[in-house]
């Protein structure tokens, strides 16, 4: 699948920047994305994955991006609303501490928002992603070889 991204608000200010996500499914437990935009600037590329774990039974999943030198390992839960909520440490970009942060992310018919929060308890709200699906059609791993 495809997307655009539509809103990314963090803090205070709110920002408008063209992205895609390309997102492959890697089996029936499996998918794998990656995303591309320019932020303020700069080039941002991240790829991740995400899956179920039986033995766990819990969503994990992996992140790594072009402006980390870390790898964040994530955890997680659907939670009464269909969200898929998960939880995994990274550091403070102004402190440099390592801190909790969490997403919350809800499909809806068209797109998905995903919204990111950093601290403990609650944390704070620090972006928000709104995407918009450019294409409905789903692409399997391995597809047009």
């Amino acid at each position: 699948m495809a997307w655009s991204l539509i809103d990314l608000a963090a803090g205070a200010f709110l920002r408008r920047a063209e992205a895609t996500e390309s997102v492959v499914s890697v089996g029936e437990f499996w998918t794998q994305s990656r995303f591309e935009c320019d932020f303020m600037g700069a080039p941002y590329i991240g790829t991740g994955c995400v899956g179920y774990d039986v033995a766990k039974e819990k969503f994990v999943g992996t992140w790594i991006d072009n402006t980390t030198t870390y790898i964040a390992q994530m955890e997680g839960e659907m939670n009464d609303e269909g969200a898929i909520v998960m939880h995994w440490s990274a550091p403070d970009p102004m402190s440099g501490e390592t801190v909790p942060h969490h997403s919350v992310s809800l499909n809806t018919d068209d797109g998905r928002v995903s919204t990111f929060y950093m601290g403990e308890g609650e944390g704070v709200k620090v972006m928000v992603i709104e995407m918009k699906r450019s294409s409905k059609k789903p692409v399997e791993a391995g597809a047009g070889k």
